[in-house]
């Protein structure tokens, strides 16, 4: 499932390969992804206009175009993702919106059509789409983490995974990070120590320095994500056995030994 980390990769594949490009075609094969505009329409809007820099806040990514055009803003929920493809005859060509570029496309796909690509004009707000978003991730000192949490109600998973208090936390990262802070994700938002504070905040930024760098959450031996689909989930420090439940509405996985009940 798309996080930050795999967001940023999408990033970085858009300002490698794409950016300062001209778009010469467009290509929409499932219109009902499309948001904000239609196929027409965009066409008539970037064929002619060249890529700039893109930026990323939390699970969302802008590209614009021109420094005075539009904005295309890709979400990617599920399945989505953005790849660039040289060979158009390459099974990765098909795609719900392709731009191409002359010297190659950028094709944006969903198989389980669940995210979009919507279509900013120039000056519009992204939060008209995103809704309101907190900082990203990878911005948060230490301070900012106390701070949003400490007016925070109810459980720290929950608090951890709402987009409009931190941009980019998903479920796997919060589920990693708890894990390696110790921290029963039920404990309450509020209720951490300073040196609870100091680890979680800790663990968040190493968390996502080193999925970024990997361009997704490592499903490693030495990673609670690489036993969530253990037929015997246990915890790659003690090697208890793991428990799994619904927490803030998704299926959370932690380990009663290393982050214990007692906590929440």
């Amino acid at each position: 499932m798309p996080e930050l980390p795999d967001v940023e990769k999408h990033r970085r594949t858009v300002a490698e390969h794409a950016q300062g490009r001209t778009v010469e075609r467009i290509e929409v094969n499932d219109p009902e992804l499309l948001h904000g505009t239609t196929a027409q329409g965009l066409g008539r809007s970037l064929v002619g206009r060249t890529v700039a820099e893109p930026r990323r806040h939390g699970k969302w990514l802008l590209v614009p175009f021109d420094t005075d055009g539009p904005t295309l803003l890709y979400h990617f929920r599920m399945t989505g993702e953005l790849v660039w493809v040289t060979d158009p005859t390459a099974d990765a060509a098909g795609g719900a919106v392709t731009l191409d570029l002359g010297n190659g496309q950028l094709v944006y796909r969903s198989r389980r059509r669940l995210g979009g690509v919507s279509y900013l004009r120039a000056g519009q707000e992204p939060q008209e789409v995103t809704g309101e978003l907190g900082p990203d991730a990878t911005t948060l000192d230490r301070e900012q983490l106390g701070a949003l949490l400490a007016g925070r109600r109810g459980g720290l998973k929950s608090a951890l995974l709402d987009q409009s208090l931190i941009a980019g936390l998903g479920n796997e990262l919060v589920d990693e990070i708890l894990w390696r802070s110790r921290l029963h994700p039920r404990r309450a938002a509020a209720g951490l120590g300073q040196q609870e504070l100091d680890t979680c905040h800790e663990q968040l930024q190493d968390v996502l320095r080193r999925s970024i760098r990997a361009g997704h959450v490592p499903a490693a031996a030495d990673w609670l994500t690489g036993q969530r689909d253990a037929d015997d989930p246990r915890c790659p420090r003690c090697q208890a056995q793991l428990e799994t439940d619904q927490v803030g509405g998704r299926t959370t996985l932690w380990c009663p030994q290393e982050q214990p009940a007692r906590q929440a």
